[in-house]
């Protein structure tokens, strides 16, 4: 598998994280109160694109997602070779909210990348801003590491909360280009489902496209030993292609501690950034 096609698949993905539907609470940005149960979740990912010439490239993926009792999530992306010969390649992103603390590995590269933020000050219009000399070996002094950089991403997939229904069934027009239809339930790996799609329309002239284009998402959420879940989850897009992601197994207890830690031999940049003021909008006299 090509690095780009995987790199396209792992942005694809990143987009589409969603937030625990159990507090609404971004990761990194505070831990809730009421933490669901620690898990590890595993998904399998389908992504087909069809080209111009009617080729198909279908890819393979698995995910796992890990919650453990401390509050840290984990999502490890890994391709699945399309021969013997291929090496699997896995890419991993840590949040540590407690902490103020995200991390990110890739095992093609062999490095990581640690990321601690500030603690806010209240009613203070902030933006963050890299500290100056605060990498470690191996990295470059203005915080950006050497070599090939890992991407980021957000908080598991997993973990999603899906447009509130309108009604049990039935089809909603939001706007003239944006319509969510309730599909009902179904049971998927043994767990009841509740589906949605939400359908949008990209009027032809938008973005240089002579047709309408029309992409869609379907999303199937369950409640599984108390956590909410999506269990199958199928994206369809002419632009990206059509990508499924579905709930293979789950398992409640404690993740494994290592899990959520770079492996040995990585080269390990650290960056810490703090609060400084952001820049105000000149005033301009009436």
């Amino acid at each position: 598998m090509s690095t780009g096609i995987f790199r396209a698949m792992w942005t694809l993905v990143a987009v589409s994280l969603a937030l625990p539907a159990w507090n609404q609470v971004p990761a990194g940005q505070g831990v809730a109160p009421d933490r669901p149960e620690p898990y590890v979740a595993e998904f399998t990912i389908i992504s087909v694109k069809t080209l111009a010439d009617g080729t198909t490239l279908t890819q393979e993926f698995t995910e796992v997602q890990a919650w453990d009792s401390r509050g840290r999530t984990l999502t490890a992306i890994t391709s699945v070779p399309e021969s013997s010969v291929e090496t699997p390649t896995t890419r991993v992103r840590v949040s540590d909210p407690a902490n103020r603390i995200s991390s990110t590995w890739d095992s093609e590269g062999k490095l990581a990348t640690v990321t601690k933020r500030p603690v806010f000050e209240p009613g203070c219009a902030s933006c963050l801003s890299a500290a100056p000399g605060s990498v470690s070996a191996g990295s470059t002094s203005d915080g950006q590491a050497s070599g090939k950089a890992s991407p980021v991403v957000g908080a598991p997939t997993g973990l999603t909360a899906t447009v509130s229904p309108v009604s049990e069934h039935g089809r909603v027009q939001v706007n003239v280009n944006t319509t969510i239809e309730h599909l009902g339930t179904q049971t998927i790996r043994g767990f009841e489902a509740h589906g949605s799609r939400i359908t949008q329309t990209t009027l032809a002239g938008t973005i240089g496209n002579s047709q309408p284009l029309v992409s869609s998402r379907e999303s199937w959420q369950g409640n599984v030993h108390g956590i909410s879940l999506t269990l199958r989850e199928v994206d369809d897009d002419p632009q990206t292609g059509k990508r499924i992601t579905e709930l293979v197994k789950f398992s409640l207890g404690e993740p494994d501690p290592a899990s959520f830690q770079p492996p040995e031999g990585y080269e390990i940049s650290t960056q810490e950034t703090h609060q400084v003021s952001c820049q105000q909008p000149a005033q301009h006299p009436q």
